[in-house]
């Protein structure tokens, strides 16, 4: 509290004591004066104007000194929600005997000289989370599915197998999720589920239509002060635990200029395999600067964003599809949660074995080569008429999710109906059916030419939501 005290209050003591120094010299002045004036209204006069002006100061120091309380104490209740929030993070029971679990890695020794203090609080919350955060060496994805399947079901939310292998199949495509349902609730409900799964605590990031700059996403201004926010948070703790799947969630993501205010999370979207950073220029005061390393927020490899839209039919943001992936999950009704006390033990896959067991897939379960060609047919149809791709990025986001779909169970048509459907299409919202239909040769029939539209039926629905059947 002490410390407190003097970083909050220290500028104050110096404006009084430089305040009392000028007032001292100004009333010596005025005595000096008052001696030369003859005058007993000249004399009047300067007591007037001195009484004035220390009335004037006096009432200045008082009004910063109150905006100043009054900033404090509401970046005091912040900081009290925040804290209340992180602790009620979820609790996980000790791993069973009959499952091999990882040991997280220990905290880093190097914590960056002047955070000790502020830092002491966020250490023991993170010491603790990687202390319950054990990981299950899992021998398939398909036990991660159920794993996660079976974790969801008793805390009330209706996951089924299938839907959890869609899960993984869409997060080993791409970091950076759209999630998708005919319910508001159940997709926020999903992504929820998800981020508590792998440790997170039951916290979304709201935005709205006015945010413009990535920064703001990493620091606010309260009160004249700047604070770091929750995702930052979230950020640096999935830095310091790089063996950890991380998940955060951002609610209502398209109502803003998602391109504008997450263009520097966009480009890890891109290159999720290397470690990218947005630089933080701040100015005045940051306050505790826990989080943020030198003005750097780094955005870490083992982080997902799960991305949840205001509605069903909303317009995502143009080009998403390139560093994206959508997850359409259809709305359940919600189940009665297990006792705690009767739940089963869930400790989710580690961040490395995760990456193996999609790269195993990848080894044995990659799309024919016949279905590669007849996405080329279909790339060639869109480019006559579109600026239409299927990029590098596209055809690896494809492969993994087809790959992991295949290997939990699926097939190659399903897989591909998905990847049509959830993947390709959405970068064909933002036209008209005129434009992307041929005179003679719609889309339609071309996807029936080429793959049958009967295998085809969540292409079909969506074709059809959305105009282009």
């Amino acid at each position: 509290m002490d410390n407190k005290k003097k970083i909050g209050y220290g500028w104050l003591v110096k404006i009084i004591v430089v305040a009392t120094v000028f007032s001292v010299l100004g009333i010596l002045l005025l005595i000096v004066m008052s001696n030369v004036l003859q005058g007993e209204e000249e004399r009047h006069s300067q007591w007037v104007i001195l009484i004035i002006g220390g009335l004037v100061l006096i009432a200045v120091i008082a009004v910063i000194w109150i905006r100043r309380i009054l900033a404090d104490k509401q970046i005091r209740e912040i900081e009290l929600e925040v804290a209340m929030r992180s602790s009620s993070a979820l609790t996980k029971k000790p791993a069973t005997p009959e499952k091999k679990t990882e040991e997280p890695a220990p905290l880093p020794a190097n914590v960056p000289s002047g955070m000790v203090g502020s830092l002491k609080k966020v250490s023991d919350e993170m010491k603790r989370m990687r202390t319950e955060q054990k990981h299950v060496v899992y021998s398939s994805l398909t036990k991660v599915c159920e794993d996660f399947s079976a974790y969801a079901m008793e805390s009330g939310v209706n996951i089924d197998f299938e839907m959890a292998r869609d899960v993984f199949a869409t997060m080993a495509s791409s970091r950076a999720v759209w999630i998708r349902s005919d319910s508001h609730t159940f997709a926020k409900d999903v992504a929820m589920t998800l981020k508590k799964y792998f440790g997170g605590v039951n916290r979304s990031i709201r935005v709205d239509a006015g945010l413009r700059n990535p920064r703001t996403l990493i620091c606010v201004r309260i009160g004249g002060t700047q604070m770091e926010t929750s995702l930052a948070e979230e950020l640096y703790r999935a830095k310091y635990i790089p063996n950890s799947i991380c998940v955060t969630t951002v609610e209502n993501a398209d109502v803003c200029d998602f391109t504008s205010a997450f263009s520097s999370f966009i480009e890890s979207f891109r290159a999720p395999e290397g470690e990218t950073s947005l630089t933080v220029d701040y100015n005045g005061t940051l306050k505790g600067l826990r989080f943020i390393e030198n003005k750097q927020m780094s955005f870490p490899t083992n982080m997902w964003y799960l991305l949840v839209a205001s509605e069903e039919k909303a317009k995502l943001p143009e080009n998403s599809n390139e560093y994206s992936t959508e997850l359409y999950v259809k709305g359940k009704d919600a189940l009665a949660p297990v006792a705690e006390s009767e739940q089963k033990t869930h400790n989710p896959i580690s961040f490395a074995q995760f990456e193996e067991l999609v790269s195993d897939a990848l080894d044995t379960s990659t799309l024919s080569l016949d279905v590669w060609k007849k996405l080329d047919r279909l790339e060639e149809y869109l480019q006559a008429k579109l600026p239409f791709a299927i990029s590098n990025p596209v055809a690896r986001q494809i492969e993994r999710y087809s790959a992991v779909y295949v290997v939990c169970g699926g097939d190659e048509g399903e897989a591909l109906d998905k990847v049509l459907a959830n993947k390709l299409l959405p970068m064909l919202f933002k036209y008209t059916k005129e434009e992307i239909d041929h005179e003679g040769d719609t889309l339609s029939e071309l996807l029936d030419s080429l793959f049958g539209m009967d295998n085809l039926p969540i292409t079909h629905k969506v074709m059809t939501k959305y105009g282009m059947a």
